[in-house]
């Protein structure tokens, strides 16, 4: 039995490591649970540990176990709620898990009474509530089976670093700046990765600074610490250490990093020193210019009053008006003393000059701060320097001459003067000859000068230094001085790097003689050259080379030649001319502009981190400015000038795309450019929206494609989530999401950007299409930050719209009386957006609005349908409302015949259509045969006296009577019948009375025109029987010397004068105005085929030659002449005449001439023939002007029969064989007469000249 009851425990320990190895494998399931309970424990069976570990160690948790207790079944360890570890001897298994997986095992020894769990390396974010749990094989009482530890975890600062308040890291130990002092700096220090968070301190060496301190913990207890430190730099802060450092109770010994900061500052002494008082001419001045406490180290520059004097290497120091920089000394605080020292052998000229030694560095410069300077006025005693002028003069006798003694002297005071005339001394004190001369005024009047005072004059003048004797001398003579002006050739202003040459011309605007033999040049008041340079030239320099400018004498003195015009030549040029009575005055100065570009530019820009739309200022740099001094300056974007930016400084005050380029600017004067300087300035851009959500989003229901876009620029680039009410957006069924980087946009200045567009995947929604009411929602669009800006977010309110539906009226019909208000009509419908409405009256807009309402009378025409219109921008929708204006009756009373009895007939115009009609007779009610119908009502008038009087007839409707409407009748009844029988003429407008007189008119005129016609028609044929063609006669020649019949028998032979008569309307030859040469077709067949005879000849009317084709008739002014027409015929007729002429037998039976052949008469056609076939009379083409002379004559072109001048013989007949039987005469007739000719006048179209 004890080994059933041993078995039977062995089976029941091994069920229990079973049964605790499946709850491992399933630690998840209830079965652990119950595996792990399977022997109930008294909850006070627990305590409690606390354990410290810095990360990156290894910390050892304990697990305290009792061997009363008995054997362990298993070991686990908890962390909160989760397991992390498990032991179990009896299952074999040791095994971490969960976030310790790799990095915890357990420390037992055997029969020990203490379990370890290692962690190894811990980390800040394994610090929690450990729990050990110990299972024992049996169960017993007061056993600590669930056992506590707190771990709490510390760590050591990661780091400490110093920043910018730009974010950029400072490299530890590293030199910051440099800065100018009074300049705010600010300094950020961080401090991450410790645990506690570290405590930040700032130090200027040992000192203490006050720093901005705080700090940002994380989850797992470590954070940053952040301290801000701001000063203003002075002089002070020379080589100051800017350190910060960091504690924590996890380190031995704080960390710190620190920067040394550049700081520069502006001189704070200056002296010039080396002049104590005045000097003699000749002596050596040495200036020394110190300038202490700068840095940088300044910069000396000396000037000659408002001149700057260059500086010179040290070799050269002994050159006059140079000076040269000696050192540069760093004194102990990092500050530099600039030496400076100008060596010079002071002369006269220098006598009031000031020397000024003018200082600045970087930091004034930069300020745009004034440069410290300091001065000395230089005096300098020198002895007199004396010029005696003019050189020659030639005057008349008596005239009085005044020679100029010229000095210059320091001290000015003199002690003597003494003038000399060839050598001799003067007595200047005989005052009837001389005046002047003396220490008060040393020029010399030579009183009515003689023979003897010619000569060459002079004068030494003395003062305390010294005596001199004037360089030039006065020869006296008689003439007068010339005066002169300078022309300058080129025109300045002249650049230097063109290298060119200038030409200067004294000429002579007066003088005698007017030759000049020398001529001085002077710039800026200084005697430059003077020309030609001969020995004999009485004002030569002292010590000249004689043979050396003999060879110069040849010249003309009036051109002086400078090669090569640099700066150096720019001033004030004057000329003097000498003739022989000595020196003109100085010419008019003409300025040299000597024009020079910049020196080199240097291109400085700030900040250094350039972000869109903050300022760049970009500064051009030019230390020498050039002549004339630049004012403008160029600047560059790449290749492209920039026009609008002119100084030095450029401030861009809202970057943009543009700005990243590379930039250069140069100086610009007239001369030229300066070199140009170039940077490259990289842009940097915060997230900004390009294109961001609408603030509402509405869509229709129906639509097939949604989405949102939008659009954010930012460089370095950032992302794009979706959110929707605030709920990121992923990739799912019922979204997709595509990005896009996009490059920079030049066009629109916009930098790299992130397109992103959200896209609802519609076939995924219920029934493909949106829900009205549930799909309406907020949607995000949000960036990430980037290193220069904060992300930003765009929301729309998405909402489903449709179109309006269901519109309705609040009454379709309305009655309104006229003149009356009609009531208001609301409209309204069901749509998303709210619909809008209008009101239309036929195609017009009458009201905006939903309501439509009247404020004035309503009438007849405002009524009918109004159409009220709902709209969104998705569709529209209408319906109409119907105002009925109803109104009294309108009537209007008109007499009718009818069946020959005269009638009144009432007609109105209603509404309501239901008339009722009343008559009246003067003031009685007359009901005789009267009849209404619908709006119209009629009476039938009776021939009778009784009933002659006011008719007035009454309609009425059921809204009232309407005014009467009258009509009188008040004549007999026979009168009655002659209104009736005139009634359709009253009735007639005046414009159809005028039409139907003007028709009657014009067929009157058409009846007498045909008559007319015919009349003359008849003639025609009467006249062509009287009077047969003269071809007809016997022998067929016209022009025999007895032939003088043949004149008389012409058809126009003995005329008389013509009747004042116009034949344009009854033989219709008029012509239109604008061709003299055309005829209607009436007019052609009018005339063609008939011939005209003597009596329509004579019907001709007399009219002033003109190309309106009338007839004009002119008596000749020879008396001994036949009596003469000149007559102009249209051209038909001319033409029918000369067909006549030339016809050589009866005329043949044919039809008339055609409107072809009348044409071709008169050259406006193309098929030319005469009605016989033979030559073609004379046309249009052929005009003839000219004369024929005595039996000179011959055949024409085409037939016509001239003489070659154009005239006919003196009988008026063509001889024998000079004649063409086909030709037509045309001439101007003379008989009898050989003492000269007749102008045959032109022929024009449609004319005969008789």
């Amino acid at each position: 039995m004890n080994h059933s009851w041993k078995m039977s425990q062995y089976y029941l320990l091994v069920v229990f490591v079973l049964w605790d190895v499946i709850g491992t494998l399933n630690s998840d399931s209830n079965f652990f649970v119950l595996a792990d309970n399977a022997f109930p424990l008294s909850a006070s069976l627990s305590s409690n540990t606390e354990v410290a570990g810095l990360a990156g160690q290894s910390v050892l948790l304990p697990c305290h176990l009792s061997p009363a207790c008995g054997s362990i079944h298993s070991i686990k360890w908890y962390r909160a709620d989760r397991r992390v570890y498990i032991f179990s001897e009896i299952a074999e298994i040791s095994r971490a898990e969960d976030d310790l997986s790799d990095r915890a095992k357990l420390k037992l020894q055997t029969n020990s009474t203490l379990a370890q769990l290692e962690i190894s390396p811990l980390m800040t974010a394994d610090e929690d509530l450990y729990k050990c749990e110990v299972t024992y094989l049996e169960a017993k009482e007061h056993c600590a089976l669930l056992q506590s530890i707190k771990l709490n975890t510390f760590a050591k600062p990661e780091y400490v670093r110093i920043e910018d308040m730009k974010g950029s890291e400072t490299a530890n130990a590293s030199l910051i700046g440099p800065f100018n002092e009074g300049n705010v700096i600010t300094l950020v220090c961080m401090s991450g990765g410790g645990k506690p968070v570290a405590h930040l301190n700032w130090y200027n060496s040992s000192s203490p600074l006050p720093g901005q301190y705080r700090n940002m913990t994380e989850d797992d207890g470590t954070g940053i610490g952040r301290s801000q430190l701001t000063v203003t730099l002075g002089r002070g802060d020379l080589g100051a250490k800017l350190e910060c450092s960091a504690s924590s109770p996890t380190l031995d010994v704080p960390m710190s990093a620190w920067v040394e900061v550049d700081v520069y500052v502006r001189p704070h002494k200056w002296e010039l020193t080396g002049y104590d008082g005045p000097v003699l001419d000749g002596t050596v001045v040495n200036l020394l210019c110190r300038v202490k406490g700068a840095r940088p180290a300044a910069s000396i520059t000396f000037f000659n009053g408002t001149d700057v004097i260059s500086p010179q290497p040290p070799s050269n120091l002994a050159v006059q008006h140079d000076y040269t920089i000696e050192s540069e000394i760093i004194e102990a605080d990092g500050t530099y003393e600039t030496q400076s020292r100008m060596i010079f052998t002071a002369n006269r000229y220098d006598n009031g000059v000031t020397i000024t030694c003018q200082t600045t560095n970087q930091v004034m410069e930069s300020m745009g701060e004034i440069p410290y300077v300091t001065s000395v006025k230089l005096q300098v005693n020198y002895a007199p320097v004396v010029d005696v002028t003019p050189a020659n003069v030639t005057v008349n006798e008596t005239s009085d001459i005044l020679i100029f003694c010229e000095v210059d002297a320091n001290p000015p005071e003199l002690i003597s003067v003494r003038w000399y005339r060839n050598g001799d001394l003067l007595d200047v004190n005989d005052l009837a000859n001389y005046e002047g001369g003396n220490i008060q005024q040393p020029s010399l009047l030579v009183k009515a000068v003689a023979r003897e005072d010619l000569g060459v004059y002079y004068c030494v003048v003395q003062n305390q230094v010294g005596q001199t004797q004037s360089k030039s001398m006065s020869y006296i003579n008689v003439l007068y001085k010339p005066h002169v002006s300078l022309g300058m050739e080129p025109a300045t202003p002249v650049k230097e790097q063109e290298e060119r040459n200038v030409t200067l011309a004294c000429d002579v605007e007066s003088g005698n003689p007017a030759i000049l033999d020398a001529v001085r040049w002077y710039l800026d008041g200084d005697l430059l050259k003077e020309l030609p340079e001969c020995p004999n030239i009485t004002t030569s320099a002292p010590g000249r080379d004689v043979e050396t400018a003999a060879d110069l004498c040849d010249i003309d003195p009036s051109k002086l030649l400078l090669e090569t015009v640099g700066r150096s030549f720019q001033g004030n040029y004057t000329c003097q001319g000498l003739n022989d009575a000595g020196w003109g005055p100085h010419s008019p100065p003409v300025e040299l502009h000597v024009h020079y570009p910049p020196g080199p530019a240097k291109l400085e820009f700030e900040p250094l981190l350039v972000v869109k739309g903050q300022a760049l200022t970009m500064q051009c740099i030019v230390e020498e400015l050039g002549r004339p001094e630049a004012k403008v300056f160029r600047w560059m974007r790449g290749t492209h000038v920039q026009p609008d930016v002119r100084s030095m400084n450029w401030t861009a005050y809202s970057v943009s795309l543009e700005h990243r380029a590379n930039f250069s600017c140069q100086a610009v004067n007239e001369a030229g450019l300066s070199p140009p300087a170039t940077v490259n300035i990289d842009v940097f851009a915060p997230p900004t929206f390009i294109g961001r959500l609408q603030p509402y989003m509405g869509v229709l229901t129906t639509s097939k494609e949604v989405f949102l876009s939008c659009h954010v620029e930012c460089f370095p680039l950032c992302e794009i989530v979706w959110l929707k009410n605030g709920l990121p957006i992923g990739e799912t069924e019922l979204y997709s999401i595509k990005t896009t980087t996009l490059p920079p946009d030049q066009t629109k200045s916009d930098f790299e950007s992130v397109l992103s567009t959200l896209f609802w995947n519609l076939t995924a929604w219920p029934n493909g299409q949106l829900d009205r009411q549930l799909d309406n929602a907020n949607y995000t669009c949000q960036s990430t930050s980037n290193s220069v800006g904060a992300g930003v977010s765009s929301t729309t309110h998405f909402h489903v719209e449709y179109p309006p539906e269901q519109i309705t009226l609040s009454s379709p019909m309305i009655d309104v009386v006229e003149n009356e208000i009609p009531d208001k009509v609301t409209c309204s419908s069901k749509a998303f957006p709210e619909a809008s409405y209008f009101w239309k009256y036929g195609t017009e807009n009458v009201s905006n609005g939903a309501v439509l309402f009247f404020n004035t009378q309503f009438t007849r025409k405002m009524g009918g349908d109004y159409e009220c219109v709902a709209y969104n921008k998705h569709g529209n929708v209408s319906t109409k409302a119907k105002f009925n204006v109803q109104y009294i009756p309108e009537c209007t009373i008109s007499p009718k015949e009818v069946d020959d009895e005269m009638m009144l007939v009432c007609e109105v115009e209603s509404n309501p259509a239901q008339v009722d009609f009343a008559w009246m007779l003067d003031n009685s009610t007359y009901l005789e045969k009267v009849q209404s119908k619908g709006l119209s009502s009629s009476i039938t008038l009776i021939a009778s006296p009784e009933f002659f009087g006011k008719y007035k007839c009454f309609a009425n409707n059921s809204i009232g009577m309407s005014a009467p409407c009258e009509r009188v009748i008040s004549a007999s009844l026979e009168k009655s019948s002659r209104i009736q029988a005139g009634s359709w003429i009253r009735k007639l407008s005046d414009d159809k009375i005028i039409i139907i007189a003007a028709v009657v008119g014009i067929a009157i005129v058409l009846f007498l025109i045909a008559c007319i016609i015919i009349i003359l028609v008849c003639r025609r044929r009467r006249m062509s029987e009287k009077y047969p063609s003269p071809a007809h006669r016997k022998g067929g020649d016209l022009h025999d010397d007895n032939s003088k019949a043949f004149y008389e028998n012409l058809p126009f032979h003995g005329l008389a004068s013509p009747q004042s008569k116009t034949l344009l309307t009854p033989l219709s030859l008029q012509y239109q105005h604008q061709n003299p040469n055309h005829l209607t077709n009436h007019q052609s067949h009018t005339l063609a085929g008939n011939h005209l005879s003597q009596h329509q000849l004579q019907q001709l009317s007399v009219a002033p030659h003109s190309h309106s084709g009338l007839i004009n008739q002119q008596q000749s002014s020879h008396p001994n002449q036949y009596a003469t027409t000149h007559r102009t015929f249209p051209s038909n007729v001319q033409a029918d005449l000369f067909s006549s002429l030339n016809r050589k037998g009866p005329r043949p039976v044919g039809p008339p001439f055609s409107k072809a052949d009348i044409m071709d008469m008169t050259g406006n056609g193309s098929n030319r023939r005469t009605a016989n076939g033979g030559a073609p009379p004379l046309w249009h083409a052929d005009l003839i002007y000219g004369h024929i002379p005595n039996g000179r004559g011959s055949a024409g072109n085409n037939g016509h029969m001239m003489s070659s001048n154009g005239q006919m013989p003196h009988n008026g007949y063509i001889p024998n064989g000079m004649r063409n039987g086909n030709s037509t005469i045309v001439g101007t007739v003379h008989p009898n007469n050989n003492s000269g000719t007749q102008p045959f006048p032109m022929m024009r179209g449609g004319e005969i000249n008789v």
